[in-house]
């Protein structure tokens, strides 16, 4: 066989969606990224934006067999602002399409074109399974380095749950779960810096308008301030249906009152409301206060994912 590498076209998402779903279900070539779907996958990758504002094409590569098929590729998800690639992939196909004595060359070759176009970036990561070997080799061999993994949670279905919105009431330190306010804006994003610093979504993106994205707040009713947070919870509606928790965090001073099991409930009770399929969350293997938490609201865990990094570091 010989492999051809090439700038990805339109004409390619098909094959590259389902190629991605079927690598998805086995951990050895699972992308942290993607979804589990065909459909979201492609849905996904056609909204990646490259780089100077270009579209997928001009941020994804493929391999191809000697008919023509695609039996490999890489996507590189860029934001210019924090000088960073995300890498969606190498995703490759089984041993029956792509031979193990081909697949190391062949995803070197796609990082390599990709470089091309991505190596003025300074920063890099991608996230893979845990017990993925043939990944944690590539990422080596091109200078990652691999920091602290994270479990990968998710809810039962939430049509089957029954679940309804979490607890309203208030007391004499919290108001209740609302929606983030522009008031609020300067306490989330504080809060959130000093959280999760060096983290893909800045305070100042993470309280900007997106679409599927939201923020729920619980005010802090005893501070001076007026829009100070007791803590807040960020969440993505995501295209298979399924609602991502991305970021939780609760000022300092107030932890250990239930407010971080209230938000979170809360998110899950309106995605629920709102037909979302799951909710799933990451948190890092070491937060054993924040697993028991999202234990007790129903995740379970389904895997460990293991972020290899390059030129940065996350705390």
């Amino acid at each position: 066989m010989t492999v051809v590498i090439r700038r990805a076209r339109v004409a390619d998402l098909d094959q590259m969606a389902t190629l991605a779903a079927d690598a998805q279900a086995d951990p050895d070539r699972f992308c942290a990224y993607l979804a589990a779907d065909a459909g979201a996958i492609a849905a996904d990758v056609a909204g990646v934006i490259g780089p100077n504002g270009g579209d997928w094409t001009d941020a994804s590569w493929v391999a191809l067999d000697d008919a023509r098929n695609v039996i490999a590729w890489l996507v590189a998800e860029v934001d210019d602002d924090m000088d960073r690639v995300w890498w969606w992939g190498p995703i490759v196909a089984d041993e029956q399409r792509l031979p193990p004595v081909l697949r190391d060359g062949t995803m070197d070759q796609l990082f390599a074109a990709a470089n091309d176009v991505t190596g003025r970036y300074d920063e890099h990561e991608l996230a893979i399974d845990d017990r993925s070997t043939m990944l944690r080799s590539f990422a080596s061999r091109h200078g990652f380095v691999a920091e602290e993994a994270s479990a990968m949670l998710r809810t039962p279905p939430l049509a089957a749950t029954g679940q309804q919105h979490g607890d309203r009431a208030t007391d004499e330190h919290q108001g209740g779960v609302v929606a983030l306010a522009p008031h609020h804006h300067a306490s989330v994003v504080a809060l959130h810096d000093s959280a999760f610093p060096g983290t893909h979504t800045t305070g100042e993106k993470l309280v900007e308008d997106a679409p599927g994205r939201s923020v729920l707040v619980i005010d802090d009713a005893a501070a001076s301030t007026t829009g100070a947070v007791a803590g807040y919870v960020a969440v993505e509606r995501q295209s298979d249906g399924s609602l991502y928790i991305d970021y939780l965090a609760v000022a300092n001073h107030l932890r250990g009152r239930g407010i971080g099991r209230r938000l979170v409930s809360e998110a899950v009770a309106r995605g629920a409301a709102e037909g979302a399929t799951h909710a799933h969350l990451t948190v890092r293997v070491g937060n054993v206060a924040a697993r028991r938490l999202y234990a007790s609201v129903g995740f379970v865990e389904e895997s460990i994912l293991l972020p290899l990094r390059r030129g940065f570091s996350v705390p």
